[in-house]
């Protein structure tokens, strides 16, 4: 994958959509103990995943989530965002 405008896309520039446990996956998500919402990746980045209207995802709905399909915007920046399509 790269990063084509603020999306992570395939070589054809079209945008990568997996589901959120493919994204987990992936990204090694953890959730950040001290909070109801927020996340990291295994690397230490922050990443924020959206519901529908821009909601941020709490940690006890990742489950009804989890096979639902999600994009990632914002891949040009410090603070990646993961997005229900």
């Amino acid at each position: 994958m790269k990063v084509y405008k603020e999306w992570l896309t395939d070589e054809n520039n079209e945008i990568v959509c997996r589901t959120l446990s493919e994204w987990a996956e992936y990204f090694g998500l953890e959730k950040v103990e001290e909070t109801a919402w927020c996340w990291k990746t295994r690397d230490g980045r922050f990443i924020d995943i959206e519901k529908r209207g821009g909601y941020g995802l709490l940690h006890s709905e990742f489950n009804d989530y989890a096979d639902k399909v999600f994009f990632v915007g914002n891949a040009d920046l410090d603070r990646m965002k993961i997005r229900e399509a």
